[in-house]
């Protein structure tokens, strides 16, 4: 196993949306819960194995979930959201190959942090926004047990930001 710590930490994204879903079961939370479990697929796989589909899998599910967001922040249904997420996804990882790839990443999240705090209760905004930017910081260093916990601080931040635009 090529990274264990972040191999294993990639299943916090299915376990954050599987508890959001546990509790308010909706259709956006089952479409925020399909969309996480692919992520927690691709994460799991890209740091287990690297090659070029695990990482492929892993870039347009990170893409995936952030569209998914972005577009229930505009009220669209939970199905529209995850057909429009996995199609951001699938574009933007197999057709434009777009670099650096988490440059629409930042922004599909910005769009959806702005309907947070515009139309969703504030905590929620800045919960997302917090464990987000922590996550980031440690994101940039770089060793196993930080991108772990990166893990762990973004599927927090982004299950907040799920309750936020909902």
């Amino acid at each position: 196993m090529r990274q264990p710590i972040s191999t294993f930490t990639a299943l916090a994204y299915p376990l954050a949306a599987g508890t959001i879903y546990a509790v308010e079961p909706s259709t956006e939370a089952l479409a925020f819960l399909v969309a996480m479990l692919v992520l927690g697929i691709g994460t799991f796989a890209f740091h287990s194995n690297w090659n070029t589909v695990s990482s492929s899998l892993d870039r347009a599910s990170i893409h995936g979930v952030t569209a998914l967001l972005a577009v229930l922040a505009v009220g669209a249904p939970g199905w529209v959201a995850l057909a429009t997420g996995t199609t951001a996804g699938g574009v933007l990882e197999y057709r434009l190959k777009l670099e650096p790839y988490y440059h629409a990443v930042g922004i599909f999240i910005a769009l959806a942090l702005i309907g947070a705090f515009v139309s969703g209760p504030l905590w929620a905004g800045g919960a997302a926004f917090s464990f987000l930017g922590a996550g980031f910081v440690f994101w940039q260093r770089g060793d196993d047990w930080s991108h772990g916990l990166w893990h762990v601080l973004t599927a927090t931040g982004l299950s907040f930001l799920f309750l936020g635009v909902v």
